[in-house]
């Protein structure tokens, strides 16, 4: 036996050893396939012995080609092989929104809620796949989607779904596909608020009086409030107090309630407790929700809310009673602050509150159990304070180490 018969010998048995177990008596159980000439001139497949479909050919060599590429796709669907460049998108969607609330993420319902207003505002459909998801094709999306929401919005959905595409993809065949590169994060915002731009924001949400941002004045009311304006500044107000005094992740109030339930976080008053996600509840490691111990005047202010609110269980509820939805709280925030002049997100409250308690001499290991990030990335990512204003910190050591 030469080197070459050697060689094909050894990958053919690595071929069988992939069969059935045909030594112990297993068989390769698969229907018997065929092709039939018809009366109408074409052959027919035929799968142990009743018809299934045309093959759309008149010759016989092309119809037996055309059945044995569709037996070895039957072979490849029992087996579960796929080519994930043709799954549709909209299967990868609904298995990233099933994983996120089997898994128990805090942030599965903004996840679910993100991909479903990419997916309902690009219109897409079972016929849209994979494949199709080129770099051009996010371009086109990025302007339409854009026409209804911001970047940022547009941005998390991508990102929500390449985890959703790359998930799906390696449980079905064992290697990741990713169709297309993610686009570069929103431009650079307003990171903290200043404390110019947090009056006009306490003014404006706490009052009646309309804001001139070219003129910076104030101007009466030319007519009553409507509900809606009113319910828009009580949003503002309570989002604000809530991210300058917490540091919570914008996402948690979907579902914020003023008393315990199982299905979003809530103010436990009588115990002094701020609980993100309910007792519990799992989040992802690098979204962490811990309970906040309340302060004794933010016991009194979520106190007056739930008097404000008239036994509706809603911090942030919708016109038809229910919880308002994260995306559109996002969307009444940005919107609503834009009207003032001002860029910036609920995140933005975020880096407001962590660079603040810094500026102020609160230890990090303090702020980070408080906000829920760790201390890495407290400084790398949150801290934006003019570091010179804070070194008086210091002066009670300084001059006394030597």
């Amino acid at each position: 036996m030469d080197f070459y018969d050697r060689k094909l010998i050894e990958k053919l048995m690595e071929a069988a050893i992939l069969m059935p177990d045909l030594l112990n008596g297993g068989k390769l159980t698969m229907p018997e396939f065929e092709v039939r000439l018809r009366p109408s001139g074409y052959y027919a497949l035929f799968v142990d012995g009743a018809y299934k479909c045309t093959t759309h050919e008149t010759d016989l060599d092309k119809a037996t080609r055309w059945m044995n590429i569709h037996a070895l796709q039957w072979l490849a669907e029992k087996d579960a092989v796929h080519d994930v460049r043709r799954v549709p998108v909209l299967a990868v969607i609904e298995h990233r929104k099933k994983m996120a609330v089997r898994d128990g993420l805090s942030g599965a319902a903004v996840i679910c809620s993100t991909l479903e207003a990419l997916a309902d505002t690009l219109d897409f459909d079972e016929s849209l796949q994979l494949r199709h998801l080129t770099d051009d094709f996010v371009e086109e999306a990025e302007d339409k989607f854009c026409e209804t929401y911001s970047y940022e919005y547009f941005h998390n959905g991508l990102k929500h779904l390449r985890t959703g595409i790359r998930d799906f993809t390696k449980k079905t065949t064992g290697a990741t596909y990713l169709p297309f590169d993610l686009p570069p994060a929103a431009p650079g915002k307003v990171n903290v608020f200043s404390e110019a731009q947090l009056a006009t924001i306490r003014r404006w949400s706490t009052g009646e009086d309309t804001f001139v941002p070219k003129t910076r004045r104030w101007m009466p009311p030319s007519e009553p409030l409507t509900d809606i304006e009113r319910r828009d500044r009580r949003l503002v107000y309570r989002q604000m107090f809530l991210g300058m005094n917490c540091g919570s992740r914008s996402g948690i109030y979907d579902g914020l309630s003023h008393e315990p339930h199982d299905d979003g976080g809530y103010f436990d008053l009588a115990n002094a407790k701020f609980h993100r996600v309910p007792p519990g509840k799992k989040t992802h490691s690098n979204k962490l929700a811990p309970s906040v111990d309340l302060d004794p005047a933010s016991v009194a202010e979520f106190a007056r809310w739930k008097v404000e609110d008239k036994g509706c269980p809603w911090v942030f509820p919708s016109r038809l009673g229910g919880p308002l939805r994260y995306d559109r709280q996002a969307l009444i925030f940005t919107s609503r602050l834009a009207e003032l002049g001002i860029e910036a997100t609920g995140h933005t409250l975020r880096h407001s509150f962590i660079t603040s308690m810094i500026q102020r001499g609160v230890a990090a290991p303090v702020i980070s159990s408080v906000a829920g990030v760790s201390i890495r990335m407290l400084h790398d990512r949150y801290d934006h304070r003019d570091h010179g204003a804070v070194q008086t910190l210091a002066h009670g050591v300084m001059g006394t180490m030597f």
